[in-house]
């Protein structure tokens, strides 16, 4: 069977999506709309070296789609993604829609997008790829029933609006709880630039607390020099992940216990992510309510640490 795929935004992102998809070793039909046009070269040549099994076409727009596709990847960024999103679905009916985030900067995006899903009947899930990792499906599995487990996320300048939202997911999947706030009063009081235009990033903590009792603390500090770490705590018991040095250790009261390799994975071999969704229209990946609640968490903090009124609800400046 040969399926069929559109790609809603073929940048950066949407391009580690099509190296994931070519790595299938499946006959695949690809739709790519991207309005830039060297975007869409860097991807033509990307497919290039597939094309015994992967049929492709670059489109600028949503004109002449099929009447379905079996999965739709919208992997623009956060501005546009409500309107490519009408789009899609009023030119073709997907059956499963797959998110990159942020998913939405505003409330009313997140809950009417939501609804329009339900109204559809179409199943949809975000892009929070650790749930890929079969290393923290094993961390998860260790951690059993323990509760009230926290989670401290540290390292230099990690952009922490940009991808904060992931780890309030890992907490999720790796606890089996859910943030019931997230609080912006460690954040330092100054935005700074993001790398992506007309966004802002910030300093200091994000503090979630879970509905099992722990905290989740997010902090990007603004002195360089500080690896990337994560660490799960519970009582004396201390696991922490270094993903870019690939290895998990596991203390009690101080003292390690032992020390193994963790793989952090790419996301062009994660193609498990895909075959799932093609096979069976379902994902490990959180579904899109799941994750919309950790939004509204999550941008409404931000938007709070602005000084931007939320019962405005203007659009939150992330992506």
């Amino acid at each position: 069977m040969k399926h069929t795929i559109l790609l809603a935004g073929s940048g950066n992102i949407g391009r580690r999506h099509l190296q994931a998809l070519s790595g299938l070793n499946r006959r695949l039909n690809l739709i790519i709309i991207e309005p830039d046009d060297s975007a869409r070269q860097a991807s033509a040549a990307l497919l290039a070296p597939f094309a015994g099994q992967i049929a492709f076409r670059l489109q600028s727009d949503s004109a002449d789609l099929p009447t379905s596709v079996d999965l739709a990847i919208i992997a623009t960024s956060a501005g546009p993604r409500r309107k490519v999103f009408e789009s899609l679905i009023s030119a073709t009916h997907p059956n499963f829609i797959l998110f990159e985030k942020i998913l939405f900067t505003t409330r009313r995006d997140l809950d009417e997008c939501e609804e329009i899903l339900s109204k559809l009947e179409i199943p949809a899930a975000v892009n929070c790829g650790r749930r890929g990792f079969h290393d923290y499906d094993r961390l998860r599995d260790e951690l059993g029933s323990r509760r009230g487990l926290s989670m401290n996320v540290f390292g230099s300048d990690w952009n922490i609006c940009s991808n904060g939202i992931h780890f309030l997911d890992l907490a999720t999947h790796l606890f089996a709880d859910m943030p019931l706030s997230v609080s912006e009063a460690e954040l330092e009081p100054h935005p700074v630039p993001s790398r992506h235009p007309g966004c802002i990033e910030f300093f200091g903590s994000l503090v979630a607390q879970m509905g099992g009792g722990g905290a989740v603390k997010l902090t990007s500090l603004r002195s360089p020099g500080v690896p990337f770490a994560i660490e799960i705590t519970h009582h004396k018991e201390k696991w922490t992940i270094e993903e870019a040095k690939g290895r998990l250790t596991y203390e009690v009261g101080g003292q390690e216990q032992y020390s193994r390799p963790f793989e952090a994975m790419m996301v062009s071999r994660m193609g498990h992510l895909y075959t799932e969704i093609l096979d069976s229209r379902q994902s490990r990946l959180p579904s899109y309510r799941t994750s919309a609640i950790h939004h509204r968490l999550f941008v409404d903090a931000i938007r709070r640490r602005l000084g931007m009124h939320l019962s405005e609800d203007m659009p939150c400046p992330i992506s």
